[in-house]
């Protein structure tokens, strides 16, 4: 689904030419799931999963996502290489 709100970093010059940190925390949620329910809920409304990872046991938060239908983006930390494998994109963990 294309947005014309969001742009790529621009890395060769390290500069961010897409909306603002200010713009960007009006965009995004960050929920937490109390029960099940909950956290079916919050899957339903959402349009992509981010799993900002260092380290991730067993990648549960992916697999749960992408068994809802989201896109996943999700750090090379732990299992989420193998439990995202190509159906997802994978992002280095600490990449400035």
């Amino acid at each position: 689904m294309a947005d014309d709100r969001y742009e790529p970093y621009d890395f060769a010059n390290r500069r961010h030419i897409g909306p603002s940190p200010e713009e960007m925390a009006e965009m995004l949620r960050v929920v937490g799931a109390k029960s099940l329910e909950d956290l079916v809920e919050q899957y339903s409304t959402a349009r992509i999963a981010l799993i900002p990872s260092f380290f991730e046991g067993f990648g549960f938060p992916a697999s749960e996502a992408m068994a809802c239908g989201l896109p996943v983006i999700a750090t090379a930390a732990g299992a989420l290489p193998e439990v995202v494998g190509d159906a997802g994109v994978i992002v280095p963990a600490r990449n400035p």
